[in-house]
């Protein structure tokens, strides 16, 4: 009888983790300049105030938001997260949580820790705009420029399961300087 208990709990927890939204996040510095380079990812979501109506999570809908016309006023945003998974080496970031990630702005905040020289860090801008239960995001080949932020408009490919999965390569992609950025306030 208590195996039976065990396996109807068991069964009935794994069920209920499958019925909720998930983000999955990995981040891959450029493999060149990882040599001996100590990297800190961290990782935050942001939302923007006036969000779309949800009207169901199963859709893939786009967002009609303008991302880049929204001011820092218009956005509220969590604290940092760093890297959590500590089997991952300095050059890698994964993060995985129930987060329904439609219309989130997410900002990765990079740092250079190798040395005692400061060195600015780096940020990249991702606004999820297309509607998806489980959305799966994969940035590689980032190259580090201290001081600049990169933003990406790319979209997800949706699979056969509906699923999101957003790929980007950012191999000889140059940031901007954080001086232009329009979001600078919720970079720190």
């Amino acid at each position: 009888m208590k195996k039976f208990l065990f396996a109807l709990v068991f069964f009935y927890c794994h069920g209920a983790f499958a019925q909720s939204p998930g983000l999955i996040v990995d981040l891959t510095m450029d493999s060149i300049e990882t040599g001996s380079v100590h990297f800190k990812i961290e990782m935050k979501i942001c939302e923007p105030v006036n969000g779309s109506a949800r009207n169901g999570y199963f859709t893939n809908d786009r967002s009609t938001i303008d991302f880049k016309k929204l001011t820092e006023k218009d956005i509220t945003c969590g604290r940092y997260i760093d890297n959590y998974e500590t089997a991952y080496p300095f050059y890698k970031f994964h993060y995985g949580n129930q987060v329904f990630a439609w219309e989130k702005i997410i900002i990765w905040k990079i740092s250079n820790i190798s040395s005692r020289a400061l060195h600015m860090p780096m940020y990249i801008i991702l606004p999820v705009k297309i509607k998806s239960f489980i959305t799966y995001i994969e940035i590689k080949d980032i190259a580090f420029e201290g001081g600049t932020f990169i933003w990406l408009d790319e979209e997800g490919v949706i699979n056969k399961d509906k699923r999101q999965h957003l790929s980007a390569s950012l191999k000889n992609r140059k940031g901007l300087d954080t001086k232009q950025c329009s979001l600078k306030k919720l970079l720190d």
